[in-house]
């Protein structure tokens, strides 16, 4: 089964930027297919088979360049309304 993810890449500004990722990322086992474009700031990569977000983020690295994590289906953020009360009251930054 063919899997399709986007990454955003920060810091390429060129073709060489673009074939660099490109290079990278097609050494990973799985990866069928990328498109690698500058100007949109991104990856996209179909796979067959499991290629982790990490190897991913990993071989962009390898390229120069940074891919933040991608949240998963599995793991979606979520706002749980709770935040720290460190040193305040609940809902309440802390005060120096």
């Amino acid at each position: 089964m063919n899997s399709t993810q986007t990454y955003a890449v920060t810091g390429m500004t060129c073709g060489h930027c673009e074939s660099s990722v490109r290079h990278q990322v097609s050494t990973l086992p799985g990866v069928r297919d990328l498109t690698v474009s500058a100007a949109a700031g991104e990856v996209i990569i179909t796979t067959s088979g499991l290629v982790s977000d990490d190897a991913v983020v990993r071989a962009v690295a390898e390229a120069g360049y940074t891919a933040p994590p991608q949240l998963t289906h599995a793991q979606p953020w979520r706002h749980t309304g709770v935040t720290s009360t460190a040193g305040g009251e609940p809902g309440h930054a802390a005060r120096p």
